[in-house]
């Protein structure tokens, strides 16, 4: 049996050489994203054409369309979704439910879950809708927690003295010599 140090042979990388590293790998995946996004605005995948409608013909609508497809294509490849559902319900595999997770939010966030803004599948847009609606508000909820636990008192005084100096238009150029 080995034991703990046996185990660990494999030198540990820094923390910057580790941010560096997951830096560069999340700029190809967007990278691989971007490259499946323009695939799809050629070739309109069934799957894909089904939730988000046809290539629209505006020249910012296409953008989202594409960050959409790629998302979309990019979660289907990485997990071998098949069959007629874009992305299927979410998955109760943690690191597959993260992945899916993410890609409702790019399809939500590029305006394909809204009513009626998108002439795709109704009824799996409507379900991908509403867990991006639950999404984005456990997503507030938590911001919300976090800036009132940042804040303490000495922040409050701090905000109490910037307020009695708002008369003070510090960002106008009173120049000299004028």
């Amino acid at each position: 049996m080995l034991n703990r140090s046996e185990m660990n042979t494999e030198p540990r990388p820094s923390d910057s050489a580790s941010i560096s590293h997951w830096s560069r790998m999340e700029g190809v995946l967007r990278q691989y994203e971007y490259r499946l996004g323009r695939a799809a605005a050629y070739t309109s995948p069934g799957n894909v054409t089904d939730l988000l409608g046809p290539l629209p013909d505006r020249l910012a609508a296409t953008e989202r369309w594409q960050a959409a497809a790629g998302a979309i294509e990019a979660y289907r490849s990485r997990w071998n979704v098949t069959g007629t559902a874009t992305i299927g319900s979410e998955p109760t595999d943690p690191e597959q439910q993260e992945h899916w997770r993410t890609t409702v939010a790019t399809v939500g966030a590029a305006g394909f879950l809204n009513d009626g803004r998108s002439p795709g599948n109704e009824s799996e847009r409507e379900g991908l809708a509403s867990r991006w609606e639950a999404l984005r508000q456990a997503d507030l909820a938590r911001h919300e927690m976090a800036v009132d636990h940042t804040l303490s008192d000495d922040d409050d005084d701090r905000h109490r003295r910037r307020s009695r100096d708002r008369d003070n238009d510090l960002s106008r150029d009173v120049g000299f010599g004028r």
